[in-house]
């Protein structure tokens, strides 16, 4: 509360990271701070104020993701009030295509969390990761694609094991 970054702000500068390819949130930062190139990221994304790259992981941790679901939900009405759907109906009438890929977001071998997964390598190292089951509705002749949804495949409390694609 009374901070000059909104929650749109920080999920906005977000986007702008993985959209822009930034390599770290330290180059993130040095464009913020670059004045030309930081307003061009506030035109380009609509970001009001651009957060330093520590306050955006601060803020960024603490956001709950099941807030963003509904937004796949939203996404999805707004296809089906439109009558987009029946252009992605696949091989028979009411019959969709849905891909489903697994992919890794964070990885680190200092920074880890209760949830994150772990790889124990020979060496005796840990490596602590995150990765989620990311679906959308595909069509063979449309570029676009339909976000569904994502789940995140964590590490259960009271398991001996990661979770893995399949239970996701």
């Amino acid at each position: 509360k009374g901070s000059k970054f909104s929650t749109e702000n920080i999920l906005t500068s977000g986007l702008a990271i993985f959209g822009i390819k930034f390599p770290s949130l330290l180059q993130f930062d040095r464009c913020r701070n670059n004045t030309e190139k930081g307003k061009n990221l506030e035109a380009l994304y609509g970001i009001d104020h651009i957060p330093s790259d520590t306050y955006f992981r601060e803020r960024a941790d603490k956001i709950d993701p099941n807030l963003l679901m509904n937004n796949f939900k939203d996404i999805f009405r707004l296809i089906q009030n439109n009558k987009m759907l029946p252009d992605y109906e696949c091989l028979f009438k009411n019959h969709y295509l849905l891909s489903l890929d697994g992919t890794q977001y964070f990885n680190s071998s200092k920074v880890f969390c209760d949830s994150c997964c772990t790889k124990h390598h020979r060496d005796g190292t840990v490596e602590y990761y995150h990765q989620a089951m990311v679906s959308s509705m595909v069509h063979p002749r449309k570029k676009p694609v339909i976000p569904m949804g994502i789940e995140p495949i964590c590490y259960n409390d009271g398991t001996s094991k990661n979770d893995c694609e399949m239970n996701a």
